[in-house]
């Protein structure tokens, strides 16, 4: 079992010990790989010699299999952070209509969109992602941007509006002009900005490899004038099995087991909770963290707009203005008109009016307008923003001017004002419990998003956040981010959108929650697989509770050392005695980690 470990899958720590002799310095690689050497040579000495047993073969065997079953682990996570970016380069598909000859004809062929070239033309339909970042020549819709700016609503698009590469076109069809391509589009852009975050990331050594690699180097020290004293006093033979014992019972098996088998521990608790550990490190991070940062649509709230009021402007009921709403947007999908639709069928206002459509006529960007006959009566009707539907109704009254933080849909006629709609993203359930117990922990809680200031204000201050900032970029949330860094603070990022990627991948530690991108979840540390927020503050107290475990693996292992040191270096141990003292302190250390299997009373 001992020449598998050592002739093979020991070699990394050789060729390590070898490239830190080439570079004069002294890494992890150096106190480990002569570790090995010496107690493995030792061992064949004793098998060749009849002089001992060699049961320090197995902790060999142990030590090398627990090095590397960690660095595997750090590998794989490094791995899945780094696939986001190509994640991000999916987004833009593959092929695009072409516009050869525009204005002169508008017959589109098909080519690949890495052949395009700034100017060209090309036509984007309904459904499709926007394959450049350009200008739109003819056209108008609708353009979901969720994905890179954070905004709940779609932007309306018309002749000389700017268009971004792996947005989504909803409406109409558009005409678009190429101004950049490839590697100059935003996208590739936030690309770059997730590498570079990816890259700046900070390697978290664990505190057990840099404890372990300090006593090694020491215990080396040690091991030769112990050899030479006792080959003075006693002979060589007695000399080689004292050293050998001093060996074995300090192998550091007890110190690199310390972490991993808390952190182990740890994250298989919080994966029965529906929290998945994508990285060693990120736990030990955890219970360092001073900020939290949240992101606001898809995080804190659900990304879907509902009516919180209709309030009265003039005359019409509510049951007839919702009815009267719930016919102007019956036939569209954008997301203001699914809320209005659901609150008109919230309020069964249908079944009660009489209600008949014509010359319905949709405004892109502004509203709806039609000529309805209401209970016999026929005129136009508008349902929109408020200088919209002041185009038909009028001067908005002074008792109509609402003020609020959300969206404002009016609704009137050509008797004036009649209905204001308040427009609302709804939190998502257990939030403000959430945040109050991260307050609780301590820490500051943040709010940053790419949605309008008056919504992000609004949310900010009423579940009592520290601090917010609205149509923030994602270059705005990194430099916030690192702000926060350079001012020694522990980061912990909660995001959801493809726009957070890269302030994921450059907080300390980052947490995605469910129904995110999947490049968020990806470059994420912390992975919700529920809607239930409510275990973050959980996740941190586990973290804290690991933490502590660590602590007293590690006090326990330098206790254990310093009794056991003075006893092998004075001969009182043989080395059965040495393999046994081994074997229990690394019990002692997986026993009090299993303690954290235990679900805390909540």
């Amino acid at each position: 079992m001992v020449l598998p470990a050592m002739l093979y899958s020991a070699v990394p720590f050789y060729r390590g010990m070898w490239r830190d002799l080439k570079n004069r310095r002294t890494g992890m690689d150096t106190p480990v790989a002569v570790a090995l050497i010496l107690t493995f040579s030792a061992g064949v000495y004793s098998l060749l010699s009849g002089a001992g047993q060699g049961m320090y073969f197995e902790s060999i065997a142990m030590f090398v299999f627990f090095l590397l079953g960690g660095r595997y682990m750090e590998q794989i996570a490094r791995r899945k952070a780094g696939d986001a970016a190509e994640r991000l380069v999916k987004l833009v598909p593959a092929f695009c209509h072409k516009l050869g000859d525009y204005p002169g004809s508008e017959t589109a062929e098909e080519a690949a969109v890495v052949q395009l070239r700034p100017g060209d033309v090309v036509a984007v339909y309904p459904g499709e992602v926007i394959p450049v970042d350009g200008t739109v020549l003819a056209g108008e819709s609708e353009v979901n941007e969720a994905m890179l700016t954070g905004e709940s609503l779609p932007l309306p698009k018309q002749a000389g509006s700017a268009v971004v590469a792996g947005t989504l076109n909803t409406s109409g069809p558009l005409v678009i002009r190429t101004d950049q391509v490839g590697g100059g589009t935003r996208l590739a852009h936030i690309v770059k900005l997730l590498d570079r975050a990816l890259a700046q990331k900070p390697r978290l050594a664990e505190l057990a490899d840099k404890y372990a690699a300090f006593f090694l180097s020491r215990l080396l020290l040690l091991a030769v004038p112990v050899f030479v004293g006792w080959t003075i006093y006693a002979g060589p033979m007695q000399a080689l099995w004292i050293t050998v014992s001093l060996l074995v019972i300090t192998c550091p098996c007890a110190l690199s087991l310390a972490t991993p088998t808390a952190l182990a521990a740890s994250t298989g608790v919080l994966a029965s909770d529906g929290i998945l550990i994508s990285g060693s490190g990120s736990l030990e991070t955890l219970a360092q963290i001073d900020d939290v940062v949240f992101d606001k649509t898809g995080t804190l709230t659900r990304g879907m707009l509902s009516v919180i009021e209709a309030r009265p402007l003039g005359r019409l009921n509510s049951s007839t203005a919702a009815a009267v709403a719930g016919v102007l947007e019956a036939q569209s999908e954008h997301p203001v008109a699914k809320a209005i639709l659901d609150y008109a069928e919230r309020s069964d206002a249908d079944g009660q009016h009489e209600i008949r459509a014509e010359q319905r006529v949709n405004h892109v960007g502004s509203g709806v307008s039609a000529r309805l006959t209401v209970n016999g009566e026929t005129q136009i009707w508008a349902l929109g923003k408020a200088d919209f539907v002041a185009g038909i109704s009028g001067k908005l009254p002074e008792a109509g001017m609402i003020e609020h933080g959300g969206g404002l849909v009016y609704l009137g006629n050509q008797q004036g004002f009649q209905t204001a709609f308040l427009l609302a993203d709804e939190t998502k359930t257990g939030i403000a419990d959430m945040l109050a117990e991260l307050k609780a922990q301590g820490v500051r809680l943040h709010l940053l998003s790419g949605d309008r200031s008056p919504a992000v204000e609004n949310l900010a201050r009423s579940l009592g956040l520290d601090s917010y900032r609205a149509e923030a970029s994602p270059e705005d949330k990194l430099a916030y981010v690192e702000t926060l860094q350079r001012q020694q603070r522990k980061v912990l990022m909660v995001g959801d959108g493809i726009n957070d990627a890269p302030v994921l991948a450059q907080a300390d530690v980052s947490v995605a929650v469910s129904g995110g991108a999947d490049v968020a979840r990806e470059g994420a540390d912390v992975i919700l697989l529920n809607e239930d927020m409510r275990v973050l503050p959980k996740t941190i107290r586990q973290a804290r509770r690991t933490r502590a475990v660590i602590r007293q693996n590690l006090i326990w292992a330098s206790v254990y050392n310093l009794i056991v040191v003075p006893l092998a270096v004075c001969g009182y141990v043989t080395p059965w005695v040495a393999a046994l003292g081994m074997s229990l302190s690394s019990l002692v250390v997986v026993a009090n980690a299993l303690r954290l299997l235990k679900k805390e009373a909540v």
